[in-house]
């Protein structure tokens, strides 16, 4: 097993289930490309979220959504229908964070700093933070 870091887009709307378990999984693919001077490149990564985050997060992990999700790498090998062996590479995500970069600087989208509304105006928050 592996740790990886992966950074792309929700290739189709996640889908919530119940495991035999009882715990909630959301599961997604994640498109992650390679561009070189002559091709284009793309693998999908099937995540799974578990718990109660997969189902506060549901709702957010759309078609087309960036993000970047922490977890164990893992390989599932099976049997295509033309008999052929295939494999799948799998994610058990451990943390996910929306906005990741996929693929290219010009797709990630910029930070965005907001003052809170409910904020007392008089206290700066646009001053650096000293850590």
């Amino acid at each position: 097993m592996f740790i990886a870091t992966i950074a792309g887009r929700v290739g189709r709307d996640a889908e919530l289930r119940a495991a035999p378990s009882g715990d909630s999984v959301l599961n997604f693919s994640v498109a992650v490309s390679r561009k070189t001077k002559d091709r284009e490149d793309t693998i999908w990564i099937d995540c799974a979220l578990w718990g109660k985050r997969a189902e506060a997060l549901a709702p957010y992990v759309t078609k087309g959504t960036a993000l970047t999700v922490l977890g164990s790498i893992d390989r599932r090998e099976f049997q295509t229908r033309d008999g052929t062996q295939g494999f799948a590479i799998t994610c058990r995500v451990s943390e996910l964070t929306f906005g990741g970069r996929s693929g290219n600087a010009e797709s990630a989208p910029a930070p965005v700093a907001k003052t809170p509304a409910d904020a007392p105006q008089d206290v700066p928050f646009d001053d650096p933070i000293p850590f």
